[in-house]
């Protein structure tokens, strides 16, 4: 069997596992399944200063003209004691063409980084 073969008889049992797993729905991915929340349900993220980044997300977003319904978060690993780190992300880069691709070709995804000493909040788009 050729490299090819090989190759194309893997992305497709790795799509059948995707699929089978719940991650894959109608060409898109799960974001659920991957670990983000729809910013639209502040009462699933912890309570207390993570709900208080949230919110100042989606009034960011609002006073953007974007819609926040469109969507998801992920807390990041580099939060610290005064600093909460989260991925944004729009439901479009959930796409399975999208998804994998480098980079932001969405142009809608960023990182938000909300001081709870402060409750200043800063949003970077994703390179």
């Amino acid at each position: 069997m050729e490299f090819n073969q090989a190759f194309l008889i893997i992305i497709a049992l790795s799509g059948v596992l995707a699929m089978a797993a719940g991650l894959i729905s109608k060409n898109r991915l799960s974001p659920e399944a991957m670990g983000y929340t729809p910013l639209s349900e502040i009462t699933r993220f912890p309570n207390g200063q993570y709900r208080q980044a949230i919110a100042a997300i989606v009034a960011e977003l609002n006073n953007s003209q974007e819609n926040p319904e469109e969507f998801y978060a992920k807390p990041l690993e580099d939060t610290t004691a005064t600093k909460l780190s989260f991925e944004i992300i729009h439901k479009d880069s959930f796409t399975l063409g999208i998804f994998a691709t480098p980079g932001n070709p969405s142009g809608k995804n960023r990182k938000a980084v909300y001081d709870v000493v402060t409750k200043k909040l800063s949003l970077l788009l994703t390179k």
